[in-house]
């Protein structure tokens, strides 16, 4: 997330799963830690949705907040880095890695 706001609109309806918000912005996560059920994580600045995508699902894994088999719902803008443009949504059961190289 650049600015935040869709994990504060989400956070509105108090859902059951957590929400969690990578951002690269350090100010962003601490604003977020404020939100309830956010779950903010920081990373490096990525510049493609799959490299969004596959470094918050790595983040979230490490922090334990997701686990193998968990559904994911992930969003993102589409140009990445432009605040405000969350028009992206993907679904996804994270998988287990069997084999790195």
């Amino acid at each position: 997330t650049q600015s935040g706001f869709t994990a504060r609109m989400v956070s509105k309806y108090k859902p059951r799963a957590p929400i969690i918000a990578v951002t690269p912005n350090a100010k962003i996560a601490a604003e977020l830690t404020l939100t309830w059920g956010v779950f903010p994580l920081i990373s490096q600045p990525n510049t493609t949705t799959d490299e969004i995508y596959n470094t918050a699902v790595k983040a979230a894994l490490e922090a334990g907040l997701i686990g193998s088999g968990d559904l994911v719902i992930f969003t993102a803008g589409v140009p990445v880095g432009v605040t405000g443009t969350t028009n992206y949504l993907r679904i996804e059961t994270v998988g287990e890695v069997i084999l790195r190289g």
